[in-house]
């Protein structure tokens, strides 16, 4: 489940539903323990990816 989505259920369920929920006014600082990816097959290509440093940049 996206990020996107898992706010908006808890929004929802934040209206709908007589609970106390506590809401931070911040955000955390600290790393996200597992970011999200789109896909599997993203995430697989992304590994595959290859780049070159250059040492400086190429004349057209």
């Amino acid at each position: 489940m996206s990020y996107l989505k898992l706010g908006w259920t808890w929004i929802h369920l934040g209206i709908t539903q007589p609970w106390k929920i506590q809401v931070y006014p911040f955000l955390s600082r600290v790393p996200d323990p597992q970011s999200a990816t789109a896909s599997r097959q993203q995430h697989e290509d992304a590994l595959k990816r290859e780049f070159t440093i250059l040492s400086r940049i190429p004349v057209s």
